[in-house]
């Protein structure tokens, strides 16, 4: 027979003060009862502190090679430094402003462009600077539009990350060179983004480092200081080598793992990691807790929904 579980000495005859004895089960509400990986889908941030052009050539070729492999990508860039993936690849676009789409020649759906192989890529670079509240209308149809957009891909990934999107990004790869300007740098955004959320998950591909146990040494640095800090360890990437484009049909040759103790190419690394992240958001069945749902919510913080109005409303 199982034995209920005793709180200690003394804790026992006051414990009536703390617990109701007419307290409803939170697992008993059909929401908090909901599994919740049903809604997970994940978005990811690459981010690069220390070379907006690496970041965006970075960003660029991992949104091909997942488009070569079948992978539906849409990628988001929100590097004010540099908002250069466009220009990686190769596409002209009209302008990098949210407002520059809203004038009656675009439809909502021209913010989004398709790159080679068919790779998706948010138009305008993604600020919130640029959502004025007069514009509040042609956002609400763009966002829908956008979200009608994710649906039909497997992963989202920006380019940077924000302050102001950083609540609503689930996971960040960080490019860290191992010098001491750069690594500091790299840190101290790092710890910004894990800081905001505890659940936030972090990836480090190591840049500017050919010896692999100097990498293995800065990464172990890093995982000690976020332990100790806040209690998240990194998952390691592997040193980062970007592969060439090329004109031909397999302009990336498939992914080998190679290096001692598991060391990848940094590029393997993430590649393999977004992977993993997009036949998981593809796997999900019911109800997704988009980027652009959530970037909405974002933006409008300040209000009430009608949804919400609904569920709050007494009569």
């Amino acid at each position: 027979m199982k034995k209920n579980k005793r709180l200690g000495r003394g804790l026992e005859d006051i414990s009536h003060y703390f617990v109701s004895q007419n307290q409803t089960v939170a697992t008993a509400h059909p929401v908090v009862n909901e599994e919740l990986i049903q809604n997970h889908y994940k978005s990811v941030s690459i981010v690069d502190i220390t070379d907006p052009q690496r970041g965006a050539d970075l960003c660029a070729k991992v949104g091909i090679w997942l488009a070569q492999n079948g992978i539906r990508v849409l990628l988001v860039d929100a590097d004010s430094r540099f908002p250069g993936i466009s220009f990686m690849l190769g596409m002209s676009l009209p302008g990098f402003s949210l407002e520059h789409y809203y004038q009656e020649i675009y439809e909502p759906s021209d913010l989004v462009c398709t790159g080679p192989y068919g790779v998706k890529l948010l138009a305008p670079h993604l600020t919130i600077e640029s959502v004025s509240p007069e514009s509040r209308a042609e956002m609400s149809l763009i966002l829908d539009t956008l979200k009608s957009i994710e649906q039909e891909t497997d992963v989202v990934i920006i380019r940077q990350f924000e302050d102001y999107i950083n609540p609503i990004t689930d996971e960040a790869l960080f490019v860290v060179s191992a010098s001491d300007t750069s690594l500091m740098d790299s840190y101290k955004a790092l710890k910004k983004f894990a800081l905001s959320d505890d659940r936030k998950m972090i990836g480090i591909v190591m840049a500017e480092e050919r010896d692999e146990e100097n990498a293995a040494v800065v990464f172990d640095k890093i995982c000690n200081c976020t332990e100790m800090s806040y209690g998240i360890k990194p998952y390691f990437l592997g040193n980062l080598t970007i592969p060439p484009f090329s004109n031909g049909e397999n302009s990336f040759p498939p992914l080998e793992k190679g290096g001692k103790g598991g060391f990848e190419t940094g590029f393997t690394g993430i590649v393999s990691r977004l992977t993993e992240i997009s036949l998981h958001n593809r796997e999900l069945s019911g109800r997704k807790r988009l980027f652009f749902e959530r970037f909405g919510l974002l933006l409008n913080r300040d209000c009430v929904t009608p949804q919400e109005m609904k569920y709050l409303n007494f009569y």
